[in-house]
Order: structure tokens, then sequence, then C-alpha cells
């Protein structure tokens, strides 16, 4: 039975791409909400698939972008063709401080996005980054490094558009821009990884990328990991990566950790870690956690004091985060935790969630903090149920997910789930302005049910889907864009800003309408407005954002 507190959450839509054969195929790999409300889905798909009253053709996998509004209707479907057949495949997508969508991915032969076109040195995949204006525009299209066994595993973007990326490496070295990256491991078919993170600006320059790894396998035929499956970036530039690694230890610079547990032979127990990279280049921080058995970080997030948030599994009986730990009650199976990592590289809270029984696997695969600074994590369960502190979900089929919800002080306050007898996974998850949470992800045939609501595959499919119930916080989410007042508007030499967040000292910045930088002014602390000489700007809309409020003013 459920428990009662998590009878108030409701599936309030859920949505599916539709195909007429099981030829027709597609994948949601990332979702986010724009200023507007609507839901941004980014995703892969190949053969005919349609989206609402748009279907979409190609003759091999390529990616698309969807917009769908509050109600959960298709209104935007875009993509990019692929008459070549080469290799497309999208893997992660964040917004800019203007709504512009930028996806990270990986491609062989040629690509267009619009009217740029990318052709990759080899035949080997290659990383591309590409920017869609908020009028469904290509106005930015990026090659960075190639090469044989590259990945590119996370997305973050900053306000002003520059991004960051992160992902791994078997290749001997790596190059973006005018940065090689070599992995410690130049043994030939060592299969060892390294990580890597990338800096691009907002103007399409790749300006700085770091590599981080282990030591060289004592034993030749035990290839080391050390693999990066997240990153966030803070408007001071602050890149921050989370993931886990399986050698002996790993390098940041001059910051070295070492594996609790790191035993031979093929199944190297791994160790997650947090580290924080600053604007030049130095990893400043890095912090490990782990027990005896396999410990994954698979995604992350910042609160809104910048504590790291990052939310995975593991398998062992007891884990540790600094000072606190967990216990798995299960025997060979995982629990997954969610937990917090200060400024100053503290580990301040650690929460488990899970089943009782044998094999019981529950794993946590995306979360989203909104702005109360109350966690909501989503990824799949396997028992009979799962209990989140005094919250128990029943199974909900074959394959069951989960969306549950984490105060700041670290309790459990609601759940939800979703499942059938198809296999279901999902990949992102986000929170918007008025509480309402979305989970993206895909199924296969025949079904999935989120409540009362069943959705239908003819093979594998793409899914979006909306509860409501779960959150209460009528508080603004971090990336949410807060109304900002300006006057007058239209202007012509200059503007005044009320309603200012006085508890903030973060400075006013404008952007012109294809998202560049074009203004910024210091804002000292509690101030409440203040006037901005716009007379050096040529006519036209920008965009003025202070903290997490935005504006739009047209300058005449």
């Amino acid at each position: 039975m459920l428990a009662p507190k998590i009878q108030a959450q409701s599936w309030q839509w859920a949505t599916a791409p539709s195909s007429a054969s099981a030829n027709g195929i597609s994948h949601a790999v990332g979702t986010a909400v724009d200023g507007a409300g609507n839901t941004i889905v980014v995703g892969n798909f190949s053969n005919a698939v349609t989206f609402g009253s748009t279907t979409l053709y190609t003759p091999a996998q390529t990616l698309y972008v969807a917009r769908l509004n509050s109600n959960g209707a298709w209104t935007q479907v875009i993509s990019i063709s692929n008459p070549n057949k080469d290799y497309i495949e999208a893997f992660a997508t964040a917004l800019d401080g203007v709504g512009n969508v930028v996806i990270a991915g990986l491609f062989s032969g040629t690509i267009t996005f619009g009217t740029i076109t990318l052709t990759s040195p080899s035949v080997d995949e290659c990383i591309f980054v590409a920017r869609l204006s908020t009028a469904g525009v290509w106005t930015q299209a990026v090659r960075g490094a190639n090469g044989g066994n590259i990945e590119v595993t996370g997305l973050a973007v900053r306000a002003n558009g520059d991004a960051a990326i992160v992902g791994n490496f078997l290749d001997k070295s790596i190059t973006f821009g005018t940065s090689t990256l070599t992995n410690i491991d130049t043994r030939l078919f060592s299969g060892s990884r390294d990580l890597y993170t990338a800096r691009l600006s907002n103007d399409g320059n790749w300006t700085q990328a770091v590599r981080a790894g282990g030591t060289v396998a004592t034993n030749a035929q035990v290839p080391t990991h050390d693999v990066a499956t997240a990153v966030v970036i803070d408007e001071s530039g602050t890149v921050t990566v989370a993931g886990y690694f399986t050698g002996t230890t790993i390098g940041f610079g001059p910051l070295t950790l070492t594996n609790v547990n790191p035993a031979g032979g093929t199944a190297q127990p791994a160790d997650l870690f947090v580290a924080r990279l600053n604007n030049a280049g130095t990893w400043t921080q890095a912090v490990r956690a782990g027990g005896e058995g396999n410990d994954r970080a698979m995604d992350l997030a910042l609160a809104n004091n910048g504590d790291a948030v990052v939310c995975g599994s593991f398998s062992a009986y007891t884990t540790n985060f600094g000072a606190i730990t967990l216990t798995n009650p299960g025997i060979s199976s995982y629990d997954l935790f969610v937990a917090r990592l200060n400024s100053a590289g503290t580990w301040t809270q650690a929460v488990r969630a899970g089943g009782n029984g044998f094999g019981d696997d529950e794993r946590a695969v995306a979360l989203a903090v909104d702005g109360n600074d109350n966690v909501l994590i989503t990824g799949l369960y396997f028992g009979s149920s799962i209990l989140f502190g005094p919250l128990t979900l029943d199974r909900a089929g074959a394959y069951s997910l989960f969306v549950a919800k984490l105060s700041s002080m670290g309790s459990w306050l609601q759940a939800a789930r979703a499942g059938g007898n198809a296999v279901i996974a999902p990949s992102s998850i986000t929170v918007d302005g008025s509480g309402s949470v979305t989970v993206v992800g895909e199924f296969s045939t025949p079904s999935i049910s989120f409540g009362s609501i069943s959705l239908t595959a003819a093979f594998t499919s793409a899914f979006v889907a909306r509860l409501t119930g779960l959150v209460t916080s009528t508080k603004q989410p971090v990336g949410h864009k807060l109304p900002l007042a300006i006057l007058p508007n239209p202007a012509h030499t200059s503007i005044t800003l009320t309603s200012l967040a006085n508890e903030i000292s973060d400075p006013v910045l404008v952007f012109d309408a294809t998202g560049r930088e074009v203004a910024r002014r210091i804002v000292p602390i509690r101030t409440t407005s203040m006037t901005l000489d716009v007379s050096s700007l040529k006519p036209g809309l920008y965009v003025v954002r202070h903290g997490k409020a935005t504006g739009k003013v047209l300058i005449e």
C-alpha cells in the first residue's frame, strides 16, 4: 500500500512521440524549462516519428529539439537532416540566460545546423556544441575534440552563454582549440579512461581544456576508469564536476584522491568524487566518498548557497561521506543516495533510500534543486517496493520509475511512481517556478502508465511527463527567471531598474538578441534601484538580468 502522504501527488500529463511502425525510434536525453514556462526536450530519433501534429523523417539517427507548452502540447519541433547516414547523437542540453538552447553531442562525417556545416577531421567521432535561438534558428555550431573513444556526459551554461562540457577519453590525446590533453595511460589499447572538462565561450571559441586521471594500472590487463558524469558552472565561472574512479588514485592537478578499496581483477570498485575548477583552469578542490563496493555519482546541481548536491548509488553494506555513514540493508544490491558538499569541501549531509530485500536495486539518475533548496530526484527501482524514509512506493510493474522530494534538512517529504511491463529509463528532471516537476526519458513496447495516463510505443519512444503536488514551494528555483521592472520601456538613452534583489550583489547584465553580453554594471548590496546608461546600444530588443530576475527592453 502507498503511504497516505503520497496520495496528494498526481501526474498532470504525460506524452510521447508516436510512430506507425517499430522502425520509428525516439529518445529524450535532456530537458529544461524556459522563462515562459515551456518545456524544452532534446533527444535523438530515427525513421519517421510524429511529435503532436509534426512528423519528422530521417534515414539515419539525428537529433531533435522540441518545445511543449504548460499543457503538454507539442508546439515546436526542430531537427537537423542526415541524408548521408552519418553518425549524429545529442547527449546533453542546457539553456543560457536568454533562453537559447545549447546542445552537446558527437558526430562523424558531415552535419549541418541551418547554414553552419561541421565536418569531422577523420572517421572517428567528434564533439559538437550547437546553439538554437528562441526563434528556432541555429546561430552557432562548433567542433570540439575528436577520437575513436571519446564521450560527452555533461553540459552546463552560464547566463552569459559561456558553456562547460565534461566527458571521458581513451585515446592517447585529444585537442580542444589550442589545448591538447594527454591520457596518463599511453599504452596502446590500454582501455583506461581519463576525464576532461572544456570551456566554450559565447562567441564559439574553446578557451580552456583540462584533464584529470589516475595512475597507470599495475596489472597491464586491468584498465582504470576516471569518469566524469555531470557538470555545473556558477556565475563566477567556477566549474564543479562529479563522477567516479576505479584506480588506486585519481589526480586533479596537485590534488590526489585515494580509492578506499581498489581491488584488483576485472571488477574494480569505484569511489565517487566532486571536484572544482577555477577560471584559470586550476583544480582547487577534490573530495571523495565511498565504501568497499561501487559508489557512483550520477548527477550534480548547486544549492542556493553554492553547495554541491550530488546523487547516485552505492552497493556495499556501508559507505562513507566524510563522517557520515550510510547503511545498505540489502544484500548484493544498490541503494541510492543524495549528499551535500559545502564550499569548504566538507560533506554536510548524506541520505539514502532503497529497499530491504535481496537484490533490490535502486538507482538515482538525475536531480534538480528548487528555490527552497529541496532536492527532486528521479531514478529506477526493481524490487517489490522502495522506501524513502517513512514513505513507501510499491512496484509499478516490471520496471518502476520514481520521483522523490528531499528537504534541505535531509528529510524525505514526498514521492511518486510510474511504470508498467515495459522497460523505462528516466534521463533528466527539472522543476519550474510553479513547483511542477517534469521528467523525460524513454520506454519500450508495449506501454507504461503515469497514474491514470497510459503511453504506448511501437518499439522505443521518448516520454515527457509532468507531476504536480510534489513541490509545494512557490519560491523560484535556481535558474528560473523572475520579472525585472525596467522603465521607461521603450527607452532611448537610459533605463531605471527597480525591485532589485537587495540581498545579492550580482552585476546587472545586458544581452543582445543573439545572447551576447553587451553591458554590465556592478550593483552594491542592499541596492533596490539603479539607472543604467544605454545610449551606446544600437536600436533593438535587449534582455536585462540581475541574479535570477530578467526583463526585456526595447531600445529605440
